[in-house]
């Protein structure tokens, strides 16, 4: 007698869905860790490299230079001598207003004015009116001189060069009006000329002057 005992027909067919599943498992697992394998190396290399530096923008405002409003000038000429002083531009650069201290070689003085500036080229055009006045001084190098004072008014035109906005040579030319007075006439003429202190009111022309201003 055959001692085999036979295995049910089903049985094979049973176990063969619990073997399929598994290969799946297994398939899905392994294909899992190649992927996982194959993104390890990209993640570590993405990692070792520096992200790009990030370049900032600049914001600042970009426009016309800021307005100067304070500057210094020096010119010299007739009646005004030699002069020095400071500016002062309100609000526009067309504008100027400006005083200072002078000296004619006899005596010092003060000046003050206001120019007009309404052309925005490398060579332009200007108006000056001007004020001035002189305390009395001797004339250099004459012995006995009478004291010499004088009022006087400029108005000129002018041709300036450079920029109105920092820096411009000017030339300036026109009329003047003068106010002098004299004192101490006697004494420098020996005394008995009988003659008074003289003075003087009229135009002086031409008169100018020639200087720069600069402004910070």
């Amino acid at each position: 007698m055959d001692s085999t005992r036979p295995e049910p027909a089903d049985a094979g067919r049973s176990g063969a869905p619990r073997s399929g599943a598994a290969g799946k498992s297994t398939l899905f697992v392994s294909a899992a860790m190649a992927v996982g394998c194959a993104m390890s190396p990209s993640s570590a290399l993405a990692a070792s490299i520096d992200p790009a530096p990030v370049v900032e923008k600049d914001h600042s405002p970009s426009g016309p230079s800021p307005h100067r409003t304070f500057g210094m000038f020096m010119d010299v000429g007739v009646p005004d001598g030699a002069a020095v002083g400071l500016v002062v531009r309100p609000k526009f650069d067309w504008l100027r207003i400006g005083g200072g201290v002078t000296h004619n070689g006899m005596a010092p003085g003060m000046r003050v004015g206001v120019t007009l500036d309404p052309v925005s080229f490398p060579i332009g055009p200007t108006l000056t009116v001007e004020g001035g006045h002189y305390w009395g001084g001797k004339l250099p190098m004459v012995s006995d001189s009478p004291s010499i004072a004088y009022n006087y008014a400029n108005f000129h035109l002018g041709l300036e060069v450079g920029s109105r906005a920092t820096f411009r040579f000017f030339l300036r030319g026109g009329v003047s009006w003068l106010d002098v007075s004299t004192a101490q006439f006697q004494s420098a003429t020996g005394g008995g000329s009988g003659i008074g202190n003289p003075s003087y009111s009229g135009w002086l022309a031409p008169s100018g002057k020639l200087g720069f201003s600069a402004y910070f």
